[in-house]
């Protein structure tokens, strides 16, 4: 609105006023990365609560951001119990992916209703001190995908979604959270497990990218994800296991992510699947199943894991088996679990005769 108005006599003026309500800008966001230390680019800040920048850090898929900002400093019950996270707003960010860039949609239409400062308290009752907002953040996948690439018919092969989850630390009111610092970035709340298989040449490339893996897992997602204080909320349960067709609704098909580009140098094709975390095998017990080759020529082995360790696969880790292939049986090299410690592990593929 101008400085100055002019007024003339003996005419009528007539002005419009448009109120544009103030976001919360959230600072920006970072993923923690999977435990081997995957990375992607991008920055972001969310705004109004709504998300002005063109960019959010390391997330590489669209779907949809959710936020939930909690009184801080509600104080505690008159009964002396612990005093309760109080839900002052929610907020959903649509994220739209071009050209490989995430970036929030402000269009409504696709679902975009943010925070706004102007709907949060700027004091607390009777107080002259600025009311301080804790966040909670989810980010919701549209579709299935592994490391940005798309899975397709991710459902049919029982992959999760790659959800995320993070808290952003307390701020007063107009000063917007940042999920960039440590503890406070996106997590994966999924576990990522890769095969990588390669051959001393016995196998040419061909043979290694078109090999068929498949595990049966324990554990599955159900029901809606929801936020609370701590973060992105998943529903895990135990999946039935009594029969055939149980095994069949259960069992996990590994997509190939990286193709073997010379198997005679040894370079691997990587296979992968994200699932739920959970341990998909006791000591000893076999889990893991290689198929090379087609119609009579296949051939099937089995892999068991390590007699002294179960294989578990924890939250955010990616958890990598190296094999190399030889005609006469697979060779695990070793097995890892990253990013901060390498896990020793034994383990076998057994042919199935």
């Amino acid at each position: 609105m101008p400085d100055d108005l002019p007024l003339t006599p003996g005419t009528e003026n007539d002005y419009t006023l448009t109120v544009e309500p103030t976001s919360l800008t959230i600072g920006s966001i970072t993923i923690t990365p999977w435990a081997d230390g995957i990375h992607s680019g991008g920055d972001t800040t969310l705004d109004g609560i709504t998300l002005p920048s063109s960019t959010l850090l390391e997330v590489k898929e669209a779907g949809k951001l959710l936020l939930n900002a909690y009184k801080a400093d509600a104080p505690a019950p008159a009964d002396g119990s612990a005093t309760a996270d109080v839900l002052a707003a929610t907020g959903t960010y649509p994220v739209t992916l071009t050209a490989g860039k995430a970036a929030i949609s402000t269009d409504a239409a696709q679902g975009y209703a943010p925070i706004l400062w102007d709907k949060l308290d700027r004091y607390p009752a009777g107080a002259t001190t600025l009311q301080n907002y804790a966040y909670a953040a989810g980010f919701l996948p549209d579709a299935y995908s592994i490391d940005g690439k798309p899975t397709a018919d991710g459902a049919a092969l029982h992959h999760e979604k790659d959800y995320l989850s993070a808290t952003a630390a307390a701020t007063p009111w107009g000063t917007s959270p940042a999920f960039d610092a440590e503890g406070h970035k996106l997590a994966h709340l999924m576990a990522l497990y890769t095969v990588e298989l390669a051959s001393d040449g016995t196998y040419n490339a061909e043979a290694l990218n078109a090999a068929h893996l498949t595990l049966v897992r324990k554990r599955a997602t159900t029901g809606t994800p929801a936020i609370d204080a701590t973060g992105l909320k998943l529903t895990v349960a135990d999946v039935t296991l009594k029969t055939d067709a149980d095994r069949a609704a259960h069992t996990v098909t590994l997509v190939r992510t990286a193709p073997a580009a010379d198997a005679a140098a040894g370079t691997p094709a990587t296979f992968a699947a994200i699932l739920c975390p959970q341990t998909l095998a006791a000591a000893g017990d076999a889990y893991l199943t290689l198929t090379l080759g087609t119609g009579a020529a296949a051939k099937t082995y089995t892999l068991s894991a390590p007699a002294d360790a179960p294989v578990t696969l924890a939250a955010g880790t990616r958890y990598t088996l190296k094999a190399t292939v030889l005609k006469t049986g697979v060779q695990p090299a070793g097995i890892a679990l990253a990013p901060w410690t390498e896990v020793g592990g034994t383990g076998d593929f057994e042919p199935n005769l």
